[in-house]
């Protein structure tokens, strides 16, 4: 595939600017949820162990309320040096799963190590055992039911750029699945182009995640027209078949 950067229409303007914050905000929201997925995991295995287990903890829950606001900075920090917060991580969900865990090990190796170290204070094994065996757990489901939310954003047109496909064969119906399939991305397919003039007109369809009425085949080559009408900044050639020449030729 190739992709060709155009210039969105005057009218776009404001919508585009929209876009461009939603992206942000959706990440910012991602952090948030993940530090505050973790701060609720150390608070409720303090509660665990000192209201259903009865034990005594060496902290009040004042001393443990910052101890958990630590924990969910390092997550945050882990989360992001693993690259949990890139864009294309959506792209495969088990190299997401695997890096949640990953960042469990991290961050539990690093509290363990303080708490070695560190002898100020002492910490029920309890407690923080279970904190460490759920944070992972409670972060992977957090993070299917934010990423199922985000699709639905995406649907519905909230994303940071819209895009064509040219081409409308099976190359090109894989990757607009693939693309909404993967929200972080920011890269919503609004339609297809292709060579077939019997394509025009068509709403393609496919098993999975993507819109109910499909995405339309739209037209050929007048790529810019198009573009400047339906506010789209990026066009995607997926023609497999198709020589050097024909690919320079629509790139031009």
């Amino acid at each position: 595939t190739a992709t060709l950067s155009t210039t969105p229409a005057v009218h776009e303007q404001p919508l585009h600017t929209f876009r461009n914050f939603f992206g942000k905000f959706i990440t910012a929201i991602q952090i948030s949820s993940d530090m505050a997925t973790v701060f609720i995991c150390y608070i409720a295995s303090y509660f665990i162990y000192t209201k259903y287990l009865r034990g005594d903890s060496p902290q009040n829950f004042n001393q443990f309320l910052w101890l958990s606001v630590g924990a969910s900075l390092l997550y945050a920090f882990i989360l992001d040096r693993v690259g949990l917060y890139r864009r294309e991580i959506s792209l495969l969900n088990i190299k997401e799963m695997r890096g949640i865990f990953r960042v469990g090990i991290y961050a539990a190796a690093v509290i363990l190590s303080a708490t070695f170290y560190i002898r100020f204070t002492s910490l029920s094994r309890i407690t923080i055992t279970t904190a460490i065996v759920i944070s992972p757990l409670m972060l992977y489901m957090q993070r299917q039911i934010f990423y199922k939310i985000h699709v639905l954003f995406h649907q519905r047109g909230w994303s940071q750029t819209r895009v064509f496909i040219y081409g409308a064969g099976q190359i090109g119906i894989h990757l607009a699945k693939r693309l909404f399939e993967s929200p972080s991305l920011g890269m919503l397919p609004v339609g297809f182009l292709d060579d077939d003039n019997s394509r025009y007109g068509q709403a393609l369809k496919w098993l999975g995640v993507g819109p109910k009425n499909g995405v339309a085949v739209l037209g050929g080559e007048d790529i810019i027209a198009q573009a400047k009408k339906y506010g789209v900044e990026h066009v995607i050639i997926a023609l497999p078949s198709a020589s050097f020449d024909r690919n320079q030729h629509l790139v031009e």
